[in-house]
């Protein structure tokens, strides 16, 4: 297995919060945040049971 016995696999389940920023009617700036419980990268790698995730996204429209 991947983790050899250090980790056992769940289903992972989170959250989502964003806010869309319309900066000009073309320019949107999008913060957002995740929360997940029981991923399987994080458990393996750093043997924690949640992670937190932020995220900065520009869109342009042409």
């Amino acid at each position: 297995t991947i983790s050899q016995g250090q980790a056992a696999a769940h289903d992972e389940s989170g959250i989502e919060v964003f806010y869309n920023f319309a900066i000009t009617p073309a320019v949107r700036l999008i913060p957002s945040y995740q929360h997940i419980w029981h991923p399987l990268a994080a458990e393996v790698a750093e043997r924690q049971d949640s992670a937190d995730i932020f995220q900065l996204r520009l869109t342009t429209a042409w």
